[in-house]
């Protein structure tokens, strides 16, 4: 038997004969607000009995055929749900993402590997730019021309890549300019590696700043997925 609360409105579902002939007094689940509730009518009550009848008969066919693994005729008390093919593809697919990310962004966690040389992120750990001279600058028709003294220094105990080297001229907002890029390692017949307490030196880099609008120059070392988020 259904039963609705007059202050909230909240349905229950009971037990019929628990309210006897004469009804008796029932507390909200939700509210706690007391009324009497009358006994279900005869007719009513004989029909909430068929109901459950034919429910409790229902889900004993389903089982019974469900134990002999046919499909049950009965949709309503029984129903086998398969996840569309799609969500299981997406979520294959997250899942590689995720795994992929993790394994990318974990480098101190699992180490330097093949594949992060692979991939460009090669260990940078301990190199650094040091002992950076900038030369008096000369003006040309329409630029000025800047010229800069300085070396990649390896000050870990163990051999490393020759990083990839990033200049900047950047103007009075601190806003790139121009940018100038140079790949990992060198053409020069170094190989391209700096051993443990290895320099590697630049002589008289220029910049040249059009239309005079710079007002700083930026020095930038790293591997490329390095540089890529700066």
């Amino acid at each position: 038997m259904h039963l609705e609360c007059p202050e909230c409105k909240t349905k229950f579902l009971i037990d019929p004969a628990k309210l006897g002939d004469k009804g008796r007094k029932v507390r909200c689940g939700k509210c706690s607000h007391i009324w009497h509730q009358e006994p279900a009518a005869p007719e009513q009550a004989k029909l909430e009995a068929d109901v459950k009848k034919e429910q409790a008969e229902n889900l004993r066919k389903a089982a019974q055929q469900k134990a002999r693994k046919e499909e049950p005729a009965l949709p309503v008390v029984y129903e086998k749900k398969h996840a569309p093919k799609f969500l299981k593809i997406a979520a294959a697919v997250l899942l590689f993402v995720n795994i992929i990310t993790f394994v990318m962004l974990s480098k101190d966690i699992i180490g330097q590997t093949k594949f992060y040389d692979l991939i460009g992120q090669y260990n940078t750990a301990g190199v650094m730019i040091d002992d950076v001279q900038m030369l008096a600058p000369h003006e040309s028709e329409e630029k000025m021309i800047y010229s800069i003294d300085w070396r990649i220094k390896n000050n870990s105990k163990s051999k490393r890549e020759l990083p990839a080297r990033r200049i900047s001229l950047l103007d009075a907002d601190m806003q790139p300019l121009l940018r100038s890029e140079i790949a990992s390692g060198d053409s020069e017949g170094d190989g391209g590696v700096l051993a443990a307490g290895g320099i590697f030196e630049y002589k008289s880099n220029t910049v040249e700043d059009l239309g005079k609008l710079g007002r700083y120059i930026a020095l930038e070392i790293g591997n490329p997925f390095e540089l890529s988020t700066r």
